[in-house]
């Protein structure tokens, strides 16, 4: 499918030494927009036209207090948008990305009405996944990892060269996080019979300490 084409406009108005900034998006070409149906109410358009230093007249302002809101939790459309945002991905893949996010075999996250919500799994792996690989979980990775395959797909770099160096720096990363999934250096007993503990998982999703002696001990420990 086609990207959208969106024409960006910013006016910027000037009073005495106050600035305030105007924006309008309008959709020339919707592309993919038209099948994965955003939700486009926070977006504006302007119809009226201005002139560079044009002087406005007659205007006013509605002075108006809000208070200060919590970012809106991303719905499937607005998650697409944000990656279009970021160049993570492209078109062809989004809708495998929102797939895999919302897979109830992976419990990553869940949808509440439109939203999505992260579950208490994927809140402990997002942490432990940010700890432990920065370079690759980022927003710059999946773009610049594009870039270095259009230059292999150009002959402008050896795949090999390039698998060597995340191979090497992957192996770095998970030898210095392989002693704990979650990044704890304690070693922690079991209150019961004084064995090693090890992280568990409830049936619900969420993670616990348990005796490394089960089922023979059924010591546990509230994950902090």
């Amino acid at each position: 499918m086609p990207n959208a084409v969106i024409s960006e406009t910013t006016y910027d108005i000037y009073n005495n030494k106050h600035k305030f900034i105007m924006k309008s998006n309008e959709v020339i070409k919707p592309g993919f927009k038209q099948v994965y149906g955003y939700d486009e109410a926070d977006a504006a358009t302007i119809t009226e036209t201005f002139d560079k230093n044009e002087v406005l007249q007659k205007t006013s302002l509605d002075l108006q207090e809000k208070q200060t809101q919590p970012k809106p939790r991303y719905k499937e459309g607005t998650l697409i948008k944000e990656l279009q945002k970021r160049e993570i991905g492209r078109p062809s893949t989004y809708a495998t990305i929102v797939e895999t996010v919302l897979s109830p075999t992976r419990g990553y996250c869940e949808l509440d009405g439109k939203d999505i919500v992260p579950t208490e799994k994927g809140r402990q792996l997002a942490s432990f996944l940010d700890r432990a690989f920065p370079n690759i979980i980022n927003y710059d990775y999946t773009r610049n990892m594009e870039i270095d395959l259009d230059m292999i797909a150009n002959g402008e770099m050896e795949e090999l060269d390039f698998l060597n160096g995340f191979y090497q720096s992957l192996e770095s990363a998970i030898a210095s996080n392989q002693e704990s999934a979650i990044g704890s250096d304690e070693t922690k007993t079991c209150p019961k019979c004084g064995a090693p503990m090890v992280v568990r998982r409830s049936r619900f999703g969420k993670l616990f300490y348990g005796c490394s002696n089960y089922p023979k001990c059924n010591g546990i420990v509230n994950l902090d």
